[in-house]
């Protein structure tokens, strides 16, 4: 079930592959505008019309209102944690799957979380791209009596001025100090510097969440791997997946997966891979 889909000239037919939330079609009854994309929350419609947006809230079978100064809605990720995002943000759109996503997205943080505990070592957490700030509130709500097990920085990379804004925003309400860069995916200069930007230079988890990860990324992984213990890869395209991360196995490998059934949009892939030489490391010291 979609909880944001972009339409061009006609409404999309549903079928049992390809569904979309009861509240936009409730919507399109009566106020289907062509050329736009539709959000929702279940109480909440935000409509983006290019030129303007709009959002409207819902009882059960008519809007109530307007609410023209909304440009934010609060989305439930999963254990009723909530983060705000815009229409023109990043969100898990299916909601079939969304609560297990990020509930396994979660688990995974976790459980590296107490590895890092375990072996008295300060760690980092950066995101690139995708829904970074989501998994950071996730995981500093688990955390919230236990502070001292929260990783020691989160910093993040994205080539989205509406996701690095909706992240600014939720880091204020969660009270959660973030380092956060606007770049170009594919001009390596924009990249910060693990030694002197982001000061990453104590071992880093890597949550990597793009459309297709591109080579100048996976490079960026390569460069840095003295630093990166752990690299976890959430993947939509996982042809286009698979052929580019072929390089990180020289340094990293696969952990753990797990694949999430997208309905149309095909498989979404979680891989969790580990620094071949900061493991051994490890081990040989337990």
């Amino acid at each position: 079930m979609l909880c944001k889909i972009t339409v061009q000239n006609e409404k999309p037919i549903c079928h049992s592959n390809f569904q979309i939330h009861p509240l936009i079609l409730k919507y399109w009854e009566t106020h289907f505008t062509p050329n736009s994309t539709y959000f929702t929350n279940g109480e909440i419609v935000v409509v983006d019309k290019v030129k303007c947006i709009e959002s409207h809230l819902f009882n059960s079978n008519n809007i109530l209102k307007s609410l023209s100064d909304m440009r934010r809605i609060p989305m439930t990720t999963f254990r009723d944690i909530t983060v705000w995002k815009s229409i023109r943000s990043f969100h898990q759109n299916n909601m079939k799957i969304s609560r297990k996503f990020y509930h396994y997205i979660n688990k995974i943080l976790l459980d590296i979380s107490s590895d890092f505990n375990l072996s008295k070592q300060q760690w980092k957490l950066f995101g690139i791209g995708g829904d970074f700030i989501s998994y950071f509130i996730g995981l500093k709500s688990t955390y919230s009596s236990n502070f001292h097990l929260f990783p020691t920085g989160l910093a993040s990379i994205t080539n989205s001025d509406n996701i690095m804004q909706d992240a600014n925003f939720n880091a204020k309400i969660y009270d959660i100090s973030l380092d956060i860069n606007l770049v170009n995916y594919s001009n390596k200069v924009e990249y910060p510097s693990f030694k002197t930007d982001i000061k990453l230079n104590i071992p880093t988890m890597i949550i990597v969440q793009m459309a297709k990860i591109n080579l100048v990324t996976i490079q960026y992984l390569l460069d840095n791997s003295e630093y990166i213990k752990y690299i976890l890869i959430i993947a939509c395209h996982l042809d286009d997946y698979k052929k580019k991360t072929s390089k990180l196995h020289s340094r990293f490998s696969i952990m753990k997966f797990r694949y999430f059934d997208n309905d149309s949009a095909g498989l979404l892939g979680v891989f969790l891979f580990v620094n071949k030489n900061l493991f051994k490391k490890q081990k040989n010291k337990e």
